[in-house]
């Protein structure tokens, strides 16, 4: 009679820890993708959001030339741009207190 070695399960936890690690990398690794992508559609946003603001500054609609930039200062709070319309906008219209704060 032959004696039948039981098999080890060391070879099934190994496989279990690889396939669970890169589920975990890969789960990581599409959150970052799509953060990068929310990123760039609310930088496009803001971007749109100051051309609308600068026609409507040329069309010497101050407030809603202003509207379009704080909007667009809201989906970007990095545009520099925003803030700089923002600013010259103010200037043109004899505003220097509020954008100040």
């Amino acid at each position: 009679m032959k004696m039948i070695k039981p098999k080890s399960s060391r070879p099934s936890i190994m496989k279990s820890v690889i396939y669970i690690s890169f589920l975990f990398f890969s789960c990581i690794a599409f959150a970052q993708e799509q953060d990068e992508k929310s990123k760039q559609k609310a930088s496009k946003l803001s971007n749109n959001f100051v051309y609308e603001g600068n026609g409507k500054l040329e069309g010497k609609e101050f407030n809603d030339a202003e509207t379009a930039y704080r909007k667009a200062i809201s989906k970007n709070d990095e545009n520099a741009t925003a803030k700089y319309n923002l600013g010259n906008a103010y200037y043109r219209e004899n505003s220097m207190g509020e954008e100040l704060h």
